[in-house]
């Protein structure tokens, strides 16, 4: 179980963003020891930027049963050029996104991707208004399940359901996309 309290984690560089792994690696995947719990608190601040000309870094936040996200993580492209980063934020079995705020964005680049893979997730009000934020921002989200299916506002989700409760305005899009 990992819990990160009023943590700072840097990782940025001047030519390019570094690599921050909180509880796993990528999905899951790999041969790092992977978290049961993962809780990052809202004065947690993760950057993986690049500071000059570059790209963001890479921050995966993950656990094998429950993720609660709050805090804030940056994977800037630098502000004379390059890309933005990767972001994941997952729980294999559920993610909570309680005020967590992801920037991934690319001032002279492609936007950076915050990537949610969850067993499966709800999308309320709130987190709809944070996946627009991040958008507005410049930065791409991805929400994906194992075996996702699309559907429209059922009281609870279950394996592979992604459940859409809230609209999410799509129109502020600043160089991201919505998937």
């Amino acid at each position: 179980d990992i819990t990160l309290t009023d943590a700072l984690l840097e990782a940025s560089g001047t030519d390019a963003g570094g690599l921050v792994r909180v509880g796993g690696d990528y999905q899951g995947q790999g041969a790092l020891p992977r978290a049961q719990t993962t809780h990052v608190d809202d004065n947690t601040l993760i950057h993986a930027n690049a500071l000059d000309a570059g790209d963001g870094g890479e921050v995966i936040i993950w656990s094998d049963g429950t993720t609660l996200f709050q805090g804030l993580v940056t994977a800037r492209g630098g502000p004379n050029g390059g890309d933005g980063g990767l972001v994941e934020t997952s729980g294999r079995q559920s993610i909570e996104i309680d005020g967590g705020q992801v920037d991934a964005s690319a001032a002279q680049g492609t936007a950076g991707l915050w990537f949610v893979d969850p067993n499966a997730i709800r999308i309320d009000e709130d987190l709809a208004l944070t996946i627009q934020a991040a958008l507005a921002g410049g930065t791409s989200f991805t929400v994906s399940t194992v075996d996702g299916d699309a559907t429209d506002v059922p009281p609870e989700p279950v394996n592979g359901d992604i459940l859409l409760g809230s609209d999410i305005n799509a129109n502020a899009i600043n160089n991201a996309t919505l998937t």
